[in-house]
């Protein structure tokens, strides 16, 4: 990288740039918690959601055929670890895609045995970012059904 001639090697060879910025990524951090990291999925591209996607339609399917309640409950619970931009982006669109779509695909199943929740170990939503911007956030996923826990 040379910033003086705004210009990036690489090697397919040299690249012009006006502005450069770099996006690097990160990786998941459960911070500690192997149970979490054992039992859940994450969401860091393309190939995650639709496996995400999968996994719910796979839920809902099972869920269908389930007569045990407790069972059925637990097939239908979709808890969202992390209250981040990511995060409540997601749990905001699970509620959506559940209660938009799939109870119309699947008329068997009862609103009451679904549950969506997002954790967020912080005492708020989106933590870094204005508080009035949390706060309407969390107003906006509550009236999507979304259970919100702070300080989880």
């Amino acid at each position: 990288m040379d910033l003086g001639v705004k210009q990036l090697e690489t090697d397919d060879g040299p690249v012009k740039y006006d502005y450069l910025i770099l996006a690097v990524g990160a990786e998941t951090n459960f911070f500690g918690q192997e149970g979490t990291a054992r039992a859940s999925l994450k969401l860091k591209g393309l190939g995650d959601g639709v496996q995400i996607r999968n996994h719910i339609l796979r839920c809902f399917e099972r869920a269908m055929v389930e007569k045990d309640v407790d069972r059925r409950r637990r097939l239908l619970t979709f808890i969202v670890v992390g209250g981040g931009p990511t995060g409540v982006e997601m749990a905001g669109a699970l509620s959506e895609l559940i209660h938009l779509v799939l109870f119309k695909d699947y008329p068997g199943l009862e609103k009451e045995d679904v549950r969506v929740a997002l954790l967020e170990a912080q005492d708020q939503l989106l933590p870094g970012f204005p508080l009035a911007l949390s706060q309407s956030a969390q107003r906006v996923l509550e009236r999507k059904g979304v259970e919100v826990g702070l300080a989880a």
